[in-house]
């Protein structure tokens, strides 16, 4: 029987654009017969529309939303109500399919939304979501669990605004030059600078409040390579694709790296498998099979890390809850299509939501028969 598909892209974040692309490029090789796609484009505003013309590429390059209708979820019915002029559709929705990067959409924000809708749903859940989404909690967590990550400082914007000169020395009284200033909850490099003294610092913190409350300021690496991998799983049991070496970048990955500058693949150039040894391959492995358990992620996810070319030790660098197109290029050198990582990831999200709906979450007590009008507080 064809499951109903939603599959959600868009949203009010930096990484808009890329989140379209994600989500034409899944509802490109979902398999028509096995579902039924239905399309919601969260508009940079933060509206939801529908409509067969978003779909098509072509549609998100002069936008126009004439031909689109605005649309919601009915609280707790999985049910998706789209908005016509005299009376509105219901739609029953079998699993949505996030493709959203950054703010409001990967952050645990729209998963929460989704949980009181009682909509099944690709990715983590709102605790894996929120804590990958801010990078200052997630090094915390990294440093509780003792997974090896770069020695760090945070703090409010308000404080670098504020006590500029007190920040700076704070920094470097903790921290060596050269430094990676970043804001705590964006993806995609945005705002995150390379810092090799005092006056690029504070060029640097500058850009970075401009983008989030919190800032995240990590010690950098001077010789390093990046590798990354990407799991795939629910409830601590994941597969592992090739590690991935980007190349061609100086010192950090920027927008235009990742996404817009062209080579035979499209953006960054990408040496699969990464040339590491076995055992360095292994442990970055387990690292991030750990790391994935340790902040309940679930669906696919791309775990970043950064290998020290002078001692040959890996750092993990972060985790991406939602990466750019799936990390499909990652299981495609594994063997998977595009359309079978789809699949996967929505039999997980089937097999997740069964999981919760199976918890208790009553509880029968006689509070309410030992209470009485009399109890309330007065002002």
């Amino acid at each position: 029987m064809q499951k109903t598909v939603v599959v959600f892209f868009g949203g009010k974040s930096c990484e808009h654009d890329i989140s379209i692309i994600t989500g034409l490029q899944v509802m490109t090789n979902l398999d028509r017969v096995k579902y039924k796609i239905v399309p919601v484009y969260i508009t940079r505003d933060g509206r939801w529309l529908t409509g067969e013309k978003l779909l098509k590429s072509s549609t998100y390059q002069d936008f126009k939303e004439r031909g689109t209708r605005e649309c919601f979820f009915e609280p707790g019915k999985g049910k998706l109500i789209i908005k016509n002029i005299l009376i509105g559709s219901v739609v029953d929705v079998d699993v949505a399919l996030l493709c959203m990067h950054g703010t409001n959409g990967e952050d645990g924000s729209l998963q929460g939304l989704l949980m009181l809708s009682n909509v099944p749903f690709t990715s983590s859940g709102v605790l894996g979501s929120s804590v990958t989404m801010d990078k200052i909690i997630m090094k915390g967590l990294f440093k509780a669990m003792r997974v090896a990550s770069v020695g760090y400082v945070w703090l409010y914007s308000r404080e670098y605004k504020d006590y500029a000169d007190w920040v700076v020395e704070r920094i470097e009284r903790e921290l060596k030059y050269p430094v990676m200033v970043k804001p705590s909850n964006l993806g995609s490099s945005i705002g995150i600078s390379r810092c090799a003294n005092r006056e690029e610092l504070l060029i640097g913190l500058e850009v970075a409040s401009k983008y989030d409350t919190r800032i995240l300021v990590e010690q950098a690496l001077t010789d390093f390579r990046e590798v990354n991998v990407s799991c795939l799983g629910h409830e601590g049991e994941f597969e592992v694709s090739v590690c991935e070496e980007p190349k061609g970048f100086k010192n950090i990955l920027n927008f235009s790296d990742k996404y817009i500058t062209k080579n035979s693949e499209g953006g960054i150039e990408r040496v699969m498998p990464a040339d590491i040894s076995e055992s360095v391959e292994l442990k970055i492995k387990k690292m991030a099979m750990r790391a994935c358990s340790l902040m309940d992620c679930s669906g696919v996810v791309r775990v970043d890390f950064l290998l020290d070319s002078t001692t040959g030790k890996p750092y993990i660098n972060e985790i991406n809850s939602i990466p750019g197109s799936l990390s499909f290029h990652m299981w495609r050198e594994s063997g998977m299509s595009f359309g079978s990582l789809l699949d996967r990831l929505i039999s997980l999200a089937i097999l997740k939501h069964k999981e919760r709906s199976e918890l208790n979450y009553a509880y029968s007590s006689v509070a309410l028969f030992n209470f009485s009008h009399n109890n309330i507080f007065n002002k």
